[in-house]
């Protein structure tokens, strides 16, 4: 077992040697390539790809060293590429003091006075949606969610979606993936020079959503501009630094909204479409959603005002993200320096990899963990969604970055799920659950095709 010359302590246990082999097994099943490693070298494992050293963590104890204890020295990994849509540092690449400003200011955007708001225009568009949908018809339900989050996500963000397609935001989203890719590759160098065609999409996309932004920002600063959107009040809040943080340009406001953006609509929308299949697996689970979207909905469309009642559809989405996070794994921490991590060695440059979906598995912290059981969520210890007893639940990270959207995400998924209870019984064609893969939106490798009928189970009306 190799030793690192700075710490005397020994490398974590793992595939060191397999370079090639570790790569093509990520890339072809990445939940099967985790579960091995947790398997055969337990709760912390070390291996190789080419041009990069890993380190993944499996236990709760562990995570919390990597992502809170050493926070300084296991910096967030988001790679900077010259393509880059998102120019400025923001709060995902912000650390120490400027990122404790920059979060107060983030957190108060989803504070309750705006999450009134929001919720409102959730509700409206979740019920407008579902008009969408017709008894008898098959859709893609990846299409159907992007399209809602999509737009409701722009709603939020600027105060309207500008008549703005989906279509918009995938050669964006795109690039940002492909940004993890590149990072990871011996010759990052030489390929982000290269004329690649996702990086002319993704600006000629980025100039056409840049109206929007930029038109959010100039009403914004309009002192009769009664915006509720996040724009207005980061432009608010911001101005003449009286929270305590200045953004110096309208680009770095810009730039704000645009990372919220590319790292929030997706996951929510991916996980809605694993929401349907583990309910239509789970007919007592459905079952108690129906009845609960009934009581608290009655024969009208959902309102903001519903969400509070609505907590046995809030204990789906949790569970859902219990059973199979969207992210998967987190965004890397990288050594800063030669560093210690459960008694071993990380040197310096080492990318420290946190599995959830493998601590979501974890019988010591879970009653029955493979089954699909919302009900917990109703109950001490795993009430909110932030975590249970030593940080068993990573959903939505950890602090000091745990993510600030997650009430936003939250309510944007109670909101689609209790709507679609009231009305219709979504299930799949195809009873495997979709597989991960590619670049596509939610990470699928193509569409995810479901039935809509109604609620007494007929196929048409």
């Amino acid at each position: 077992m190799q030793s690192s010359t700075t710490t005397g302590k020994p490398l974590p246990p793992g595939p060191k040697r397999q370079g090639l082999t570790n790569m093509r097994r990520l890339a072809s099943d990445l939940d099967g390539f985790f579960d091995s490693l947790h398997r055969d070298y337990g709760d912390i494992a070390y291996y190789a790809v080419p041009g990069a050293k890993l380190c993944a963590v499996f236990s709760a104890e562990l995570m919390k060293e990597a992502v809170v204890d050493r926070e300084p020295v296991l910096p967030t990994a988001i790679p900077r590429m010259r393509f880059d849509i998102v120019k400025a540092p923001g709060l995902a690449r912000q650390h120490g003091i400027r990122h404790r400003r920059l979060t107060k200011v983030v957190i108060d955007v989803f504070g309750d006075d705006q999450m009134r708001h929001y919720s409102e225009m959730l509700a409206e568009q979740a019920a407008a949606h579902c008009e969408r949908f017709r008894p008898g018809e098959s859709v893609d339900v990846r299409e159907e969610f992007e399209r809602l989050a999509w737009q409701q996500t722009l709603a939020a963000l600027f105060g309207s979606d500008g008549n703005m397609g989906c279509e918009i935001g995938r050669p964006m989203l795109k690039s940002v993936k492909m940004s993890f890719v590149i990072e990871a590759l011996p010759a990052r160098g030489l390929i982000e020079r290269l004329p690649l065609g996702f990086v002319g999409q993704a600006r000629q996309a980025a100039k056409r959503l840049d109206v929007l932004a930029y038109d959010a920002i100039r009403k914004a600063r309009d002192p009769n501009h009664p915006g509720h959107d996040v724009t207005s009040y980061l432009v608010r809040t911001t101005q003449g630094g009286q929270a305590g943080w200045t953004f110096k340009s309208d680009d770095e406001i810009r730039d704000e909204v645009y990372a919220m953006l590319l790292g929030g609509y997706e996951p929510a929308a991916a996980a809605l479409v694993y929401a349907l299949h583990f309910l239509a697996w789970n007919p007592a689970a459905r079952a108690r959603l129906e009845e609960e979207a009934d009581a608290v909905l009655g024969d009208g469309p959902i309102k903001g005002a519903h969400l509070d009642g609505l907590d046995y559809a809030r204990a789906v989405v949790l569970e859902t993200l219990r059973v199979h996070p969207v992210a998967e794994p987190l965004i890397p921490r990288v050594a800063s320096e030669d560093t210690t991590l459960g008694g071993y060695s990380i040197p310096k440059g080492t990318r420290v990899q946190i599995s959830p979906r493998v601590l979501h598995r974890r019988p010591e912290h879970w009653e029955e963990p493979d089954r699909f059981r919302p009900e917990r969520w109703l109950t001490d210890p795993h009430r909110s969604e932030i975590g249970g007893p030593s940080h068993p639940y990573l959903a939505f990270g950890k602090e000091p970055r745990h993510c600030r959207g997650s009430r936003f995400a939250t309510a944007l998924m109670v909101c689609a799920l209790a709507s679609i209870a009231r009305r219709f019984r979504i299930d799949p064609v195809n009873n495997e659950l979709p597989e991960r893969g590619g670049l596509e939106f939610g990470t699928f490798a193509g569409p995810v095709m479901m039935t809509v009928r109604d609620r007494n189970g007929r196929a048409a009306p």
